[in-house]
């Protein structure tokens, strides 16, 4: 909640408790970004958040209090990057007597060139790669929710094209907003589903270069937290599709 709006509702009351989680996203301009003049608008900025804005005058252990129970993630590697890294590795799980997921894997496409061209910004190979796992999941697992979250806007317009000329049956699970959402960075927030593909976008350029300067929210304010919301959407299965490696 930002500032100003939350502040009004604080006045009536003689007691207040703001629940939220600091690595996550707060409120974002979003809205804004219809106004801005950028023809590439990836960074939506930060707003100021009502949870940060008076976190300072939380007591640890005292008027601070952490949710330490985690039951979204079905196999504990789809929660510990984000145990690990953000929660200082204090969540505890409380996974199902019946494991049916996948948990998290990596899908390698290999010679896929990411545009650094304005207006474009997307990766077309990779895309086409994203489309294929989502017909695979259709054909294979029709019965399971799936979501796909992109890093930016224009690699989620191209998925979306793509998309239309997929056959019926795949094009009417999509349709099904209960079994299927297509989200950007900024926007899936508060979404989940059984399976998640995650499209890193981001690659090499055509010179077979790659400049970090591409990755554009992840490296500015509140980068972590965009990461951290992107990879704990899925409930059962994560698959991050992408063109680099970490060697």
């Amino acid at each position: 909640i930002r500032v100003l709006d939350g502040l009004l509702s604080m006045a009536f009351g003689k007691q207040v408790i703001i629940v939220g989680d600091k690595h996550q996203l707060p409120p974002t301009d979003f809205f804004l970004s219809f106004a801005s003049t950028d023809p590439d608008p990836e960074d939506f900025g930060i707003a100021e958040s009502l949870l940060n804005e008076f976190e300072g005058v939380f007591e640890e252990d005292k008027t601070h209090v952490m949710l330490m129970s985690h039951y979204r993630s079905e196999t504990p590697d789809l929660i510990r990057f984000s145990n690990d890294w953000f929660y200082g590795g204090r969540l505890e799980m409380y996974p199902p007597a019946h494991v049916s997921g996948i948990g998290r894997r990596f899908h390698y496409v290999p010679n896929a060139i990411y545009s650094e061209t304005s207006g474009q910004r997307n990766n077309p190979v990779e895309a086409r790669e994203v489309v294929k796992l989502v017909e695979l999941h259709v054909h294979d697992y029709p019965d399971k929710s799936l979501g796909v979250v992109t890093m930016n806007k224009p690699q989620m317009e191209l998925i979306e094209e793509l998309l239309q000329s997929t056959p019926a049956s795949v094009q009417g699970f999509c349709a099904d907003e209960k079994n299927f959402f297509l989200r950007n960075l900024e926007t899936v927030q508060g979404d989940e589903m059984d399976r998640i593909i995650l499209s890193l976008t981001y690659g090499k350029n055509p010179s077979g270069q790659f400049n970090a300067a591409v990755l554009g929210p992840l490296t500015r304010s509140g980068g972590e937290r965009r990461l951290n919301v992107a990879i704990t959407r899925s409930r059962s299965g994560m698959t991050v599709v992408s063109s680099l490696k970490a060697s």
